[in-house]
């Protein structure tokens, strides 16, 4: 699945939203994403460099929006220590 995120040019991390009530912000809190991948949009704090993109993950609509449902959390942050490739499509 193609997911919406941004990455925060401060702390590294990437963060996309999971449902259209999820707000997931980076490790720093300079940049959030919310809206679900439907209506995706983007909060940064005092204009904190950041990069708009698409990134490919092996998951279904219906895993983000349960994982943000049941709160287990496994989506919606890639911290910037993470060691696990992420394949960017698209920088917007």
């Amino acid at each position: 699945m193609r997911i919406k995120a941004i990455k925060c040019e401060n702390c590294n991390d990437i963060v996309y939203s999971r449902a259209e009530q999820d707000y997931r912000e980076c490790e720093c809190a300079q940049v959030g994403a919310f809206g679900g991948q439907s209506h995706a949009k983007y909060n940064t704090h005092s204009g904190a460099p950041h990069e708009k993109m698409i990134i490919s993950l092996d998951i279904t609509p219906q895993d983000l929006y349960n994982d943000w449902k049941e709160m287990r959390d496994r989506y919606g942050l890639i911290k910037a220590t993470s060691t696990a490739p992420i394949p960017k499509y698209i920088t917007c």
